[in-house]
């Protein structure tokens, strides 16, 4: 490459592998789930699925992913109410009281030993413009990861859909600025390792473009990461 030019790739995980002309990985996709976080008494703690992209495939996977899926719990962040709170007198404070509410029901359910499912509401809402779109939705995003973050000491593993919401995530939920990729526990879906700095430890994240797979590959990665759990 020229010396004094720096390039930046959007691409799937195999670039790397091209680019660094590195072996076959030898890791199993059954192996992914060793890599899960456990508590003082040694027990694997519970994982969590983050899921911010808007595109049909994510949503037809977040179907397949609730139904019948006891192990799975569905929690709905409403757009509508967010969005009212930020055109309110008092955001800072509507939003943190939200924040505090929707913080203790998915710990609630970490506690139940439940995977909870973190989602935006499905609906398209409306906008003045495209760029007051784009600014809601990285903030919706910037506001999902403060609750992952949040929650990082109890939990073990993260699932994260959509680039956006996976950069942001990392960025504002772990406050990391790189990680250390593991492999790709199914193609295209890369496991990095993200620092906890509050737990002096590293989560295993695995890392879900938002248009990849088919409608059961998300269900197909969850059960992946808690096989040995099932």
């Amino acid at each position: 490459m020229h010396p004094h030019k720096r390039f930046l790739f959007r691409s799937a995980a195999s670039l790397l592998n091209s680019l660094a002309n590195l072996p076959p990985q030898k890791k199993s996709s059954s192996n992914f789930s060793c890599l899960r976080l456990q508590n003082n008494a040694k027990q694997i703690k519970p994982g969590l699925i983050l899921v911010g992209s808007h595109v049909r495939l994510a949503d037809d996977q977040l179907d397949i992913l609730l139904k019948d899926n006891f192990s799975c719990v569905g929690f709905e962040i409403p757009v509508k109410k967010v969005l009212r709170a930020v055109n309110g007198p008092f955001p800072d404070l509507l939003l943190n009281d939200l924040k505090k509410e929707w913080t203790e029901k998915i710990s609630y359910y970490l506690h139940q030993k439940k995977t909870p499912v973190i989602y935006s509401s499905r609906r398209e809402m409306k906008f003045s413009s495209s760029i007051e779109r784009i600014e809601f939705g990285l903030y919706l995003a910037e506001l999902m990861a403060e609750i992952v973050g949040n929650l990082l000491g109890e939990l073990g593993y993260i699932i994260s859909k959509g680039g956006i919401t996976t950069q942001i995530l990392l960025a504002k939920g772990f406050k990391v600025n790189q990680v250390d990729l593991i492999g790709q526990i199914l193609p295209g879906l890369s496991v990095v390792n993200a620092k906890v700095l509050s737990l002096n430890d590293e989560m295993p994240v695995l890392t879900f473009p938002g248009n990849l797979g088919d409608q059961n590959t998300l269900l197909n990665a969850w059960k992946l990461m808690e096989e040995k759990a099932i």
